[in-house]
Formats: C-alpha cells, sequence, structure tokens
C-alpha cells in the first residue's frame, strides 16, 4: 500500500508556462467545473501581464496610442472569461465556491446604485460624506483583494474534493501508461 502512494506521489504531474497559457486560453475557456493548480492559474496571470506590458510598451515606443488601446480592449476581452473561469477553477482547488471572486464588485454596486436610483437627490450629499464613503469601499477594495491573493496562493487540497479531482495527480487511468 505504501509503494502505491509513493509511486503516485513521483508522478505529481508539473505544469509550465506554455501549457497553463493553452490550457486556459483553448482547452478550458469556457470550463467554470474542475480545479486548477498554482501554477496553472499563476502562469497564466504572468503571460496576461506579460501581453499587458508589451502592449503598453508597444504603445509607448510607437506612439500609436488610439491603434494600442483598441488592440488592448480586444485582448482583454478575449482574456475576461479564461480570467473568471481559471480563477474560478483555482478557488475550487482549495475547496471554496467560484462566487468569491465575486466580492470584489460589492463596492461598485454600493457606489453606483444610489446614483442610479436616486439621481438628483444625492447631489446635496456629495462632500464629506462622500469621501468618507469612498474611503471605506477602497479599503474594503483592498482588503478583498488581500484575502483572494491569500486564497489563491494557498496549497490546494490534496487528493479529491467537491469539485472534482486533484490537478496535480494524473488519472489513474493515464498514470499506468
Amino acid at each position: 500500500m505504501e509503494d502505491k502512494t509513493l509511486n503516485r506521489h513521483k508522478n505529481i504531474s508539473r505544469i509550465g508556462f506554455f501549457m497553463a497559457v493553452k490550457i486556459c486560453l483553448f482547452e478550458k475557456y469556457l470550463n467554470f467545473s474542475g480545479r486548477a493548480s498554482r501554477a496553472e492559474y499563476w502562469y497564466f496571470r504572468l503571460f496576461v501581464l506579460c501581453v499587458g506590458l508589451l502592449m503598453l510598451s508597444m504603445q509607448l515606443l510607437t506612439g500609436l496610442h488610439h491603434f494600442f488601446n483598441s488592440v488592448n480592449f480586444l485582448i482583454n476581452i478575449i482574456f475576461f472569461i479564461p480570467d473568471i473561469n481559471v480563477t474560478t477553477r483555482r478557488l475550487h482547488d482549495i475547496n471554496k465556491s467560484g462566487l468569491l471572486q465575486l466580492l470584489i464588485w460589492i463596492p461598485f454596486a454600493f457606489l453606483f446604485l444610489p446614483l442610479v436610483f436616486y439621481g438628483n437627490f444625492v447631489k446635496p450629499y456629495i462632500g464629506f460624506t462622500v469621501s468618507i464613503f469612498m474611503t471605506i469601499m477602497l479599503m474594503f477594495i483592498i482588503g478583498v483583494i488581500i484575502y483572494l491573493i491569500i486564497l489563491l496562493t494557498r496549497k490546494g487540497t490534496i487528493g479529491d474534493n467537491r469539485f472534482g479531482p486533484n490537478p496535480l495527480m494524473p488519472d489513474e487511468s493515464t498514470a499506468d501508461m
């Protein structure tokens, strides 16, 4: 029994930079189920950061601000769904719901809903009260970002969890081959 456990841990599958990008952009583009390892998540994050820095440097070097703003907008649209799904699958890996990433949107609802529903009613109160409110919302956003970073850097659940098998362990069917 110990030999199987040792052999299984020796066969831990590793994921590289290009494999993570391939999985996130092509293989699991619309897949919000299952789990993503830390490597898959952070390599995809690094890829998105590199693409953003490339677009920024091209914009600064060429001076074609409008063109690269448009290209960057299209790239952000393309990366939006994979970004949400890899974050969801990463949260699944630590046995948390992918809906936790929605916490970041709560302050925006509190900021814009009063303006939508009350319109001119809010205008007399703009000033000190709004600046306190905005400060509280900013602190909430920073707190949620720190909380999510802590969660996203945690080691995944060992073995299977309610969201699926461990992404670091190869399938039993392919491990024997």
